[in-house]
Parts: C-alpha cells; structure tokens; sequence
C-alpha cells in the first residue's frame, strides 16, 4: 500500500439516485502513515463515494493523468430510451412549469476543491432503468439519463472538469426474472458500458436470470463484471474476473466482489459456479496487495452482519459496500468497532 505524510481528505457523498446530493463527509488525520483502512457501507439505493485526494498525499504520477472520454450521443440515443420530455417538466395549471432542481435541491459540489480522483459508486438498481413517475418525474430520484449525466458533467471540462472519474456498480441491476428483467438487464448492461463504468459485481436477482443472458453481458463488456466467488460456466472458462486492478489519474484501485451466503440460496442454475466467499476473499486479496494499490474496494453482496464480518476479516480493505441498507442514507457512514472504517448500505 502507498504511504503518505500529509492530509487526506475523505468526502461520502450520498444519495445518488437523483444527480443531487444531501451530504458530505470530510476526515483529516495528518499523522496517519499508511492510506486509512476507512471502510463504507453507504445507504441508498444508488450512492456515490467520492475521494477528494489533497495535493501531496501521494508521490505525483511520472505522467500527466489523462481524463476518460465519454461517447457525444445521449445515453437516450444509445441504449434505445426515449425521453419523456413532457413528463420530466411537470404541468402547471396556470402555464408550463418553472421547475428548477437547483433551485430545490441547491448546488453539488460547492466550494470543493477539483479531486485528483472522483469515484462513483452505484448498486442496486432492481429493474428501474426510469422512476415510475407516479409523483411526477421532476418530483422522484433516478433514472439512467439522469445518472448518465452525472458521470458526464464530473468529466466535462466546461462543468466540473474533474481530471480522473472511475464509476464502479454493486450490481442487482433487475429484480425479477423472465422475459422482460433479461431485456432490461441487456440494456443496463450496454447502458453501463455507454457511461464508462469500470467494474460491475453480479446481485443475486441478476443470477436468477440463468447463465446465458449473463454470458452475453459479460462477453459484451470485456471483463468489466467482476466476482471473487461467482463464476459463470466455471472459474477457468469464466468471461467475468475474480478481481480488477484500475489505474486513474497515477493510482491503483483494486476492486474484487463477493456474494453472501444467504443471496446465494436464490441461484439456482448449475452452470454458475459459487464458492464459500470468505474463502474466495482470501485468495484474490493477496493478488490485489501485490499489485501495490493505492485503495482496495469491496462490493460484498451480502448480509449486513456478513459484510461486516468480512470488513473485520480482512481489514486490507479501504472501502467495503454492502446490500441490506434502509431507504434513506444516513448523513454520515457507519464506524465500526471491529475495524476502522466507515459502513455504508445499499438498501434492499
């Protein structure tokens, strides 16, 4: 792990189900020696973690950090959405509507100094590609163009202009199984691919659909999807990946996935091979500490109990997110006992 000698800042931002935000949370600790093993289990049905890394933390990359481009279509023109532009601008009664988000919601990101490296968590997303607008669209969170835009303006020089974005997914993309929850599930998928995401974990609900719709995304998505203990076919012939290694703006973040004991009584399919995920864990970390990260992510689909238990176990971990959160974040990460870090839930 990398060592530094001055102040890291740690903001969580939460709530990402809309491209607003409704918290922040900063850390400084100056005499710290090794990268904090701060782990987050952050509440919400979509959820960002985003590390505002201060200057002199690290030792500076020998090469500029070139920032991802994104396509110039919309995620609408892409993945085949069609907007409802007159749902999204609710109807007044007295004329057309004056409906502001900023104005509701305020600024994102006031006042924050431009990060060396944003990351972006999402999960959980259970089949809702829109809100249902049945508050009215412009009233409710979500949506992929909404989140597409996100990562974007993040990106856009002429928005926030942040130079290095990684986005990675806990995973449960669809809630159901059958016809429609496998075509929803193919067009999150490209739809994650369109924004760039860099690592993807598999939920339990996205296993029910049966290994063939699962091969396709992942071939499709050129080892994106990640799992330390699932493997489709079987762990050699797999097109997914026990663990991935992402370099973004001169850093290594190592991410690895695990699905929990009590989600793997859903999968029923032969042709997925699951293993004990404690056991999986102890055989991917030594690989991901040998790649000298700068920051190891855990996606643990999971019980809360279990993630936790995980959390303590392997304490290399930096950043643990884990199933199982309320509906509504709290305003600061969970500090647990059994380690040094941070919890943060996604909600079931």
């Amino acid at each position: 792990m990398a060592r530094y000698s001055d102040t890291l800042a740690f903001r969580l931002v939460l709530d990402v189900r809309s491209a607003k935000f409704s918290a922040s949370y900063r850390w400084n600790d100056s005499k710290v020696n090794m990268f904090p093993t701060t782990r987050c289990f952050c509440h919400a049905l979509l959820f960002g973690v985003l590390l505002c890394i201060s200057s002199g933390c690290f030792n500076k990359p020998s090469e500029k950090p070139v920032a991802k481009t994104q396509p110039d279509g919309s995620l609408a023109e892409t993945v085949g959405l069609q907007p409802n532009r007159d749902a999204v601008k609710p109807k007044l009664e007295n004329g057309p509507s004056k409906f502001d988000p900023v104005d509701v919601n305020g600024k994102i990101f006031e006042n924050w100094p431009k990060p060396k490296l944003a990351i972006v968590i999402s999960g959980q997303q259970n089949g809702y590609l829109e809100p249902c607008g049945c508050a009215g669209l412009a009233n409710m969170k979500g949506g992929l163009m909404r989140r597409h835009t996100f990562p974007k303006q993040l990106r856009d020089p002429n928005e926030f202009g942040w130079p290095a974005v990684l986005a990675i997914d806990l995973g449960n993309l669809v809630r159901r199984y059958g016809w429609q929850a496998t075509q929803k599930y193919e067009m999150s998928a490209n739809a994650l691919k369109t924004m760039g995401y860099d690592a993807v974990a598999f939920g339990p609900d996205d296993l029910r659909l049966g290994v063939d719709p699962l091969l396709l995304a992942a071939n499709d998505n050129a080892g994106r999807f990640v799992a330390a203990n699932v493997a489709l076919l079987n762990f050699e012939e797999s097109p997914t990946v026990r663990y991935r290694v992402i370099e973004r703006g001169g850093y290594k973040i190592g991410v690895t996935a695990v699905l929990g004991k009590k989600y793997q009584l859903k999968v029923s399919d032969d042709l997925i091979t699951i293993k004990d995920p404690a056991a999986a864990l102890a055989e991917v970390l030594p690989k991901l500490e040998q790649a000298n990260c700068d920051l190891l992510i855990l996606l643990s689909h999971a019980t809360i109990d279990e993630s936790k238990a995980f959390a303590a176990k392997f304490k290399q971990f930096d950043v643990v997110v884990t199933a199982g959160g309320p509906d509504e974040s709290p305003l600061e990460p969970e500090k647990l006992k059994s380690s040094t870090a941070p919890l943060g839930r996604v909600p079931e």
